[in-house]
């Protein structure tokens, strides 16, 4: 995945990693997830994700799916972007199979999507997650155009690693086991 190994550059010498890119199939993927700091959005997210367009009707979005074979977890919903690209609507995937084949997608998206910038701080990012029960979390540039996503595993490290923190800060010794959500 591509946020695993832009973690993984991001642990190595700069010549290192810009010699590992280089010998990369999808560098490309990989490079716009390194340019953020880790604990950040940005740095936790994946470049790897679905997107429809808000023109598409849903039946172009199923074959669209079909083509596409999702092997994600994010499946279950479909962040939907504008021409430009900036982030528009979701659709979860149950609206989208029982929708009339014809309708555009813009009539059945939700417009109300909770979003955070590439900035954001992943322990606000891991609190959005949970408060609002989301498996996915998109992430938006400053001009509200997406530029990946962030899911709920990815931020299950965090939540465990800021419970360790907290116990070691206040008293506890020992890290903890399993994460709280």
């Amino acid at each position: 995945e591509p946020d695993e190994a832009a973690d993984l550059l991001g642990d190595l010498s700069p010549e290192l990693a810009a010699e590992t890119l280089r010998g990369m199939q999808d560098a490309d993927e990989v490079r716009p997830l390194m340019l953020h700091p880790d604990e950040t959005a940005g740095g936790r997210m994946t470049s790897e994700y679905l997107v429809l367009r808000t023109g598409m009707t849903a039946g172009d979005a199923i074959a669209a799916l079909r083509r596409w074979a999702p092997d994600s977890e994010t499946v279950y919903y479909l962040f939907v972007v504008d021409r430009e690209g900036r982030l528009a609507g979701v659709v979860s995937l149950r609206s989208l199979i029982v929708a009339d084949p014809s309708r555009c997608i813009a009539d059945i998206m939700d417009r109300q999507v909770i979003s955070v910038h590439t900035g954001t701080d992943q322990e606000e990012c891991a609190r959005l997650m949970s408060r609002y029960d989301l498996l996915a979390l998109p992430v938006v540039d400053d001009n509200g155009k997406l530029v990946g996503l962030i899911t709920v595993d990815d931020l299950v490290d965090v939540l465990q690693e800021e419970a360790t923190e907290d116990l070691q800060r206040f008293g506890g010794a020992e890290p903890l086991d399993q994460p709280y959500l």
